[in-house]
């Protein structure tokens, strides 16, 4: 059995069905909602800061997640679906075509 589980789990209650259910196999699986949640000040504080100097890479990415959210949550207002391309290929073809040519 799978369960949904925040990153920063203990895993108290994996541990203790471990122990107490030999039948049945208990596995986390993570849901990442938790770091994606970036405070309004936080997203502030990095967005000043970016007028004035360059971003680390941790501040880069709390508001890329700041920005992310707030999109959604725009998007549930108006009721509109949101699809997202994680990992997407772009022109894939034309590069296929340039490196495997019949010439």
């Amino acid at each position: 059995m799978c369960t949904s589980d925040d990153p920063r789990s203990e895993l108290e209650y994996h541990k203790r069905a471990a122990e107490e259910l030999d039948q049945i196999k208990i596995l986390p699986t993570w849901r990442p909602d938790p770091a994606f949640k970036v405070a309004k000040k936080r997203a502030e504080e990095i967005y000043n800061k970016a007028r004035e100097e360059e971003l680390n890479q941790t501040e880069v990415l709390d508001f890329q997640a700041f920005l992310m959210e707030y999109f959604v949550d725009l998007n549930k207002e108006k009721d509109w679906v949101m699809h997202l391309h994680i990992g997407a290929v772009r022109n894939y073809l034309n590069n296929f075509i340039k490196n495997h040519s019949i010439n």
